[in-house]
This record gives structure tokens, sequence and C-alpha cells, in this order.
């Protein structure tokens, strides 16, 4: 799926693929937060009309879709796991977050 996308005819190397991999996710990434913009513009937009739009649930819709298949894709794999080999390092974790937690919601 990547040759024709990317245009490239032979195999690249592990560091070839990985580049290609951060560019490629970096992309998703700005796509995600543009169609965010711009469904909150879309919505807006459309309150103040006092009407609803199909551009405003299609920016909606294509974002819950790639959010979903990003959650879906990682917690199969068990990437979104975090592995811990220390029970010393686990504990400094929760602190870590259970502080981060608490100054959030402050």
């Amino acid at each position: 799926m990547l040759k024709p996308f990317i245009g490239y005819l032979e195999e690249r190397d592990e560091y070839q693929q990985g580049e290609i991999h951060k560019i490629l996710a970096g992309a998703c990434m700005y796509a995600f937060f543009l169609t965010t913009g711009l469904m909150l513009i879309s919505l807006v937009i459309d309150t103040l009309n006092h009407s609803f739009t199909f551009g405003t649930v299609a920016l909606f819709l294509v974002n819950q879709f790639l959010s979903y298949f990003i959650m879906f894709r990682l917690r199969k794999t068990g990437i979104a796991e975090t592995e811990f080999e220390i029970e010393a390092d686990y504990e400094y974790f929760l602190q870590k977050s259970d502080i981060k937690l608490i100054k959030d919601n402050t």
C-alpha cells in the first residue's frame, strides 16, 4: 500500500522505512488537527446560521473513524501497553501519573 502512495519501486532498508513511517505519522497528526479545527469552525458557523450541514457531520465522522481505527489497531497489536521490567519503575510511573493528574485537574 505504501509503494504506490509514496512512489518507489524497489524495497527500502530499515532506516528509510522508519523515516517514511515517521513522515506519514506526522502528516496523519497534522491532518487530524486540521480536520478537528475545520469541524469546530463549521460547527460555529452552523450554530450562528441555525442550520446543520453535511460538512460538519462528515468531518466529525472522519475524525471518529480515524480515532477508533488507531485505538483498536494499537490495542490489537499490544503497542499501547507500557511494560516495566523493574517494580520500582512501575511505582515511579504511577506516582508521576497521579501527580500530573492532580495538577491537570486543579
